[in-house]
């Protein structure tokens, strides 16, 4: 019986695999390291937005 593998790396010997493996994880490092802190980022985007929010209303209020 006949299998058809979709194993990208079947064939592939250890140093080719090695330097595949390599440059992946270190592109998921930089990408972790450059856009890491986004969460940091928008929740200081949400509370200045917040801030504007209620100085706008409070100054709405004064009139």
């Amino acid at each position: 019986m006949a299998s058809s593998s979709r194993n990208t790396f079947e064939g592939v010997d250890d140093e080719t695999f090695d330097n595949y493996f390599d440059q992946y994880f270190e592109t998921m490092e930089n990408l972790a390291i450059n856009y890491g802190d986004q969460e940091v980022e928008r929740n200081k985007r949400k509370n200045r937005v917040h801030i504007e929010r209620k100085r706008e209303e409070d100054e709405g209020n004064n009139y």
